[in-house]
């Protein structure tokens, strides 16, 4: 059953974080009868004109020069670069730069919502006239602009934030508008509102997974607009009910997969750090000016929303953060789209100033990491009203960022375990994936893990784009750092392919990944001096015609040995099984290991078993991305691969010589800065039940041994001058739950 099943919502009250959520009968009499009710209320509103004309004077006048700019009577007009109208239908000259999916709001020049919006704030801000009047026009503009999407039945567009504005604007200026012009915005918008969420044309949903960025987000704001107005208060009750049930919905979801971290619908950072946060963040305060309810008594899942962003990316000065590349990332730099992140972290402060001071002091941090020109709001393109509702954040006092975070934490939702040796650029930094059960936005990359210091020296390979390679490469186990166990013809597993990707009919087949998500079991969490262990058994994720077992067990000594041990069963010895490690660029061998060098760190490999590995080094020009039989290239490839990339050029396969049902690997790889030379010493652990290694490391000799075979297990022991200081056995495999 698929994830968002799991989703169970009763009809009038359900339990979630520590108190009951109000069911719809309950929160109804509690919603606000004047206006303004959205963000703002009639008794804030006094500060929001202080602070928009002091603290907020250089986005107020960024909006003044704007709309001072535009027309007092605006018309709908159509960027005939783009489409046109043709025998009364729209047609399309040529594709919106930037665009997977045509949308009415990027044909037309202004769809009215935005300028609203900046006309009301500047009217309130001001009480000049002239922004009342222009706000009334774009206002009436919005309505245009939805009749004209609906009449040529095209998407109205991609985030709803056009018609969002509009309906905050409507509701800041409610007691200046007379009732015929209430009712001739009002009505209008709430029934396309209701009309969008089921049409014959396509559209954006979004769903709670992934925060209603789509129609479905549209409705709490139209109902909470239009709710007992007098213009058609059933039609205002009927969307303000459902959107209260999604909106719920999608902060109990966030909050089963959160168990507390802060994590929202993905670890793909930028959905999770870029819009996926505003559905939170607005519904929150809604709630609270609209009904005076305080949302984090039943979710407070967003209050560690900081912490998880900084445990999910690598701090690189000058260029701020980077992310790991996991799921559907951009990988040419793996740089952080952060357009959004200072917005973020001042929401956080302003929520949680008062009632949570540490996850306040925790987006301090981040904002104090950032660079000095990344420290302003980037783009309030889509959400004109912030910051101007920011009542309790300060530029200029962000506040305490004295954070202490942990070398080891934990993802339940995404299986995915992040090291990190400190917080300085020059740290080093790892990520484990194992034992997912949610699957937004990831790949079939079930025991993958990526190793970061001074650059990417294990990564996620290949890239995100309208290409096929988006669909045969990019997604699949072969791009990751993983186990393969290959059978000839076995079928290619589902991944999307972009909508304006050129098409390809050439056949394809699974080069002998993984099959299936949210299958894998995860092994728990072990924490020594010096040492972590984590895991997972991946068996589940593999044909069954083709696997009986997949298990890893990854351990991590401080701050720069990792430990890879595969037990890897075919159902057939002829299945080739092959241990996958993908590196930016050409490997070299030295005496008893490899070296790889990127960025300004260094990667030492070290193959312990198989004792008759053979080991093939695949990439290079025409090779980058080979699987399949040939190289699925980037868009306009040579020219991708000339720019700086992470995109993994290289990689190893390691496979045993003698053919068998069953391999087991053990790997030791070491990082360090790119002076990197020699690898420490590595003494194979030979047991009648175990394999295993024996490592003397920064005053501390690490033996490590797995089980070979039956339960998973080994054992960790830990001696520091001559003396055992620990000695603890590996845990086996977690519990399956139903999520």
């Amino acid at each position: 059953m698929r994830l968002l099943c799991l989703i169970l919502l009763l009809a009038a009250v359900c339990m979630t974080g520590t108190e009951a959520v109000p069911g719809f009968a309950d929160l109804k009499p509690r919603i606000r009868t004047e206006h303004p009710r959205m963000f703002l209320t009639g008794s804030n509103l006094p500060e929001f004109r202080r602070l928009a004309v002091s603290r907020w004077k250089k986005e107020l006048d960024v909006y003044r020069r704007e709309m001072d700019a535009l027309p007092l009577e605006p018309v709908l007009e159509l960027k005939e670069e783009y489409a046109g109208i043709e025998n009364g239908r729209l047609v399309f000259r040529k594709p919106v730069p930037g665009l997977m999916q045509n949308d009415a709001a990027a044909l037309i020049r202004n769809p009215g919502g935005f300028s609203a919006l900046k006309a009301a704030i500047l009217y309130l801000a001001t009480g000049e006239a002239v922004y009342l009047r222009k706000a009334k026009a774009y206002l009436n503009l919005t309505v245009e602009f939805i009749r004209w999407s609906d009449r040529y039945r095209i998407m109205p567009e991609w985030w709803h934030t056009q018609r969002l504005s509009a309906l905050i604007a409507y509701d800041w200026l409610h007691g200046e508008l007379s009732p015929e012009e209430r009712h001739a915005f009002i009505l209008p918008v709430m029934r396309h509102v209701e009309h969008v969420q089921n049409p014959g044309y396509q559209v954006c949903r979004g769903a709670p997974h992934a925060g209603n960025y789509g129609e479905p987000g549209l409705l709490w704001y139209a109902g909470l607009a239009g709710f007992r107005d007098g213009v058609d208060d059933a039609l205002a009750e009927r969307l303000l009910e459902k959107g209260y049930r999604i909106n719920c919905q999608t902060m109990e979801y966030r909050e089963r997969i959160s168990a507390g971290s802060g994590l929202l619908g993905t670890t793909a950072t930028g959905y999770s750090f870029g819009f996926y946060p505003h559905a939170s963040f607005n519904f929150i305060r809604t709630l609270r000016s609209a009904a005076g309810i305080d949302a984090s008594a039943f979710w407070p899942q967003m209050e560690r929303f900081a912490a998880a962003f900084l445990y999910q990316t690598i701090p690189a000065a000058p260029s701020g953060y980077l992310c790991y590349g996991l799921g559907d990332e951009f990988h040419r730099t793996n740089r952080l789209v952060n357009e959004q992140l200072y917005l973020h972290m001042a929401s956080m402060i302003d929520l949680y100033r008062k009632t949570n001071p540490r996850s306040a002091a925790e987006a301090a941090m981040v904002i104090a990491s950032l660079p000095e020109r990344q420290r302003t709001f980037l783009n309030l393109r889509h959400y004109p009203f912030l910051p101007f509702i920011l009542f309790q954040f300060d530029p200029a006092e962000p506040g305490p960022s004295n954070v202490r975070l942990e070398k080891a934490v934990q993802f339940p939702a995404f299986g995915l375990t992040f090291f990190r040796s400190g917080n300085s650029p020059a740290d080093t930094f790892a990520v484990f994936k194992g034992g997912a059960f949610a699957d937004n936005h990831q790949h079939y990359d079930e025991n993958h893990f990526i190793l970061y210091k001074n650059g990417f020296q294990a990564l996620d390979s290949g890239e995100r784009g309208p290409h096929r390679h988006h669909q045969v490469y990019y997604p699949q186990t072969v791009a990751h750092n993983s186990v393969l166990i290959r059978q000839p013809g076995e079928p290619l597993p589902f991944a999307y392919l972009p909508a304006n990707a050129r098409k390809d009919d050439r056949a394809v087949f699974n080069d002998g990944g993984q099959r299936f998500k949210k299958k894998a079991i995860p092994i728990p969490l072990l924490r020594g001096p010096g040492i972590v262990a984590v895991g997972s058994d991946a068996t589940g994720c593999y044909g069954e015609n083709v696997c009986r077992e997949a298990v890893r067990q990854f351990v991590w000594i401080e701050p720069d040995l990792f430990i890879v041990y595969d037990r890897v069963e075919s159902v057939e010895p002829g299945q080739e099984k092959v241990f996958l490690l993908h590196t930016q660029n050409l490997p070299e061998r030295k005496n008893g290991f490899w070296l790889s060098r990127a960025g300004k760190g260094t990667l030492l490999l070290k193959t312990v078993l198989p004792r008759d590995a053979a080991v093939e080094v695949i990439g290079g020009t025409g090779n980058e991305f080979r699987t399949n039989g040939r190289n699925w290239e980037l868009t306009n490839h040579r020219k991708a691969l000339a720019r700086p990339n992470w995109f993994g050029q290289f990689r190893f396969e390691i496979r045993a010589e003698t053919e068998s049902k069953r391999v087991n690997f053990l790997h030791v790889m070491q990082v360090g800065t790119e002076d990197l030379n020699t690898m420490v010493p590595v003494r194979e652990l030979s047991a009648p039940e175990c394999d295993g290694v024996e490592i003397p490391y920064r005053g501390r000799i690490y033996r490590v041994q797995f089980r070979r075979s039956g339960a998973v297990g080994g054992k960790v022991t830990v001696l520091e001058q001559g003396k055992q200081v620990y000695d603890r056995p590996l845990p086996g495999l977690a519990e399956r739950k139903q999520r």
